[in-house]
């Protein structure tokens, strides 16, 4: 499927991210600005929601984690929806936030003692603040269980974001969290055959999104993935090993050719916490 309007696209990202801006100055802990610190911030974290994914109460609680381990202190924090296209669904940013870093030693000089324990106990409130933020965020995002969407746009979605949001950050670190099914079933190709994911092979999806010219510009993130091959209501429960290799496979070299490196796909769930 195509987005038509690709104006309007990124009119609403702008739309959102000016009032999320605003509403992150009216909580920026004030001691930071008085203190000039130089570069505050050193990572910028883009966690991308698939809202036409089902996700189990155990995938929940492994994103919940995840999430929480990424909202750290120095770090720029979006969540951003996607998937498809239609009245109720549409790639949106939900969320952008960010604490400042603690401060370095050389900074330490000619600061007034009590400002230093000021700004270092309002960016830990801030960044439990956020955690708590987030998760909300999140809750209102998912799926819910008797609710289905047909199609899914997965590659534009990645193709559109990775380019307008991705790509023009200025942090050399940049560390993306995908919760999704990683399904795609579209106008494009579809994982899918009789209902149920199919053993895919990957040369020749390749060649469709090469076509259809969707690789990404994921410049040097560090990608993890959680919900890959998830089960979804009512389907069989099963998945054998080989259809979610190819499935792993397929995603690896596209998100290689597009820029980034998949550091660990959840199949649904990570194993472990990002970070540790």
């Amino acid at each position: 499927m195509k987005f038509k309007n690709i104006t309007h696209a990124l009119f609403v990202w702008v739309a959102f991210t000016t009032l999320c801006t605003a509403n992150e100055e009216m909580i920026r802990c004030p001691e930071a600005t008085k203190m000039a610190i130089n570069t505050p911030y050193t990572m910028e974290v883009f966690i991308l929601v698939d809202e036409t994914t089902y996700f189990t109460q155990p995938v929940r609680e492994n994103i919940a984690r995840n999430v929480s381990a990424l909202i750290k202190q120095g770090a720029v924090i979006n969540i951003i929806g996607f998937s498809t296209y239609t009245s109720t669904h549409h790639t949106s940013l939900k969320l952008t936030e960010r604490i400042s870093r603690p401060l370095r030693e050389n900074e330490l000089y000619n600061l007034r003692v009590k400002g230093v324990g000021e700004y270092e106990k309002c960016i830990n409130t801030k960044q439990e603040f956020l955690k708590q933020k987030a998760l909300a965020v999140l809750e209102g995002m998912y799926r819910p269980k008797e609710q289905e969407v047909a199609k899914s746009d997965i590659l534009w979605s990645f193709q559109n974001i990775s380019q307008n949001a991705i790509k023009p950050s200025p942090f050399s670190t940049k560390v993306v969290l995908i919760v999704s099914d990683l399904l795609e079933n579209s106008s494009v190709t579809s994982f899918y055959k009789k209902g149920d994911l199919r053993k895919i092979e990957s040369e020749n999806e390749l060649r469709r999104v090469e076509a259809e010219k969707l690789f990404g510009a994921f410049e040097g993130s560090f990608i993890f993935v959680i919900g890959a091959g998830a089960v979804d209501v009512g389907k069989s429960a099963y998945r054998d090993h080989h259809t979610l290799q190819a499935l792993r496979n397929f995603w690896e070299t596209y998100f290689e050719r597009s820029g980034g490196t998949l550091i660990a796909m959840g199949m649904p769930i990570l194993e472990r916490v990002i970070g540790e």
